[in-house]
């Protein structure tokens, strides 16, 4: 399955004026300041997750991504984090994982390795995220 891609829209002017239409964010009200609790991850299954990401995915594609006031989230992650997900991803700079899945602070480990291949090292990783803190 195939969800993120490299290439933008083509449509930009339908897109700016899709964002003109009430995405301003001059105004702090608009931003999500919400993060990633313990009750929210334990309440979401695998299908939850994924459907998450794939609606994520989508706002990305269309450049309709979701405004969040990142520190307000850090400060409320400061004592902890409790991501939905881990993605082993590539190094590649063209593709932040967070943005391409329009994910917040604290939503996601993400583990970035040339090839985007699993070793032991990176495995660890993938463990840790997954059993201490339940991703």
């Amino acid at each position: 399955m195939i969800i993120a891609g490299c290439s933008p829209p083509t449509d930009t002017k339908h897109q700016l004026a899709t964002k003109k239409g009430g995405n301003d964010t001059s105004s702090s009200t608009n931003l999500v300041t919400e993060v990633m609790t313990e009750e929210k991850q334990h309440a979401m299954s695998l299908d939850d997750v994924v459907q998450d990401l794939m609606e994520g995915n989508n706002r990305f594609v269309n450049n309709d991504l979701i405004k969040r006031d990142h520190q307000a989230q850090l400060r409320q992650l400061k004592h902890g984090q409790h991501p939905k997900g881990v993605v082993l991803s590539c190094i590649d700079s063209r593709v932040p994982v967070e943005e391409v899945f329009d994910q917040g602070i604290g939503d996601l480990f993400v583990i970035r390795v040339a090839g985007n291949i699993e070793n032991d090292h990176n495995l660890a990783s993938l463990e840790y995220s997954c059993k201490v803190s339940g991703a």
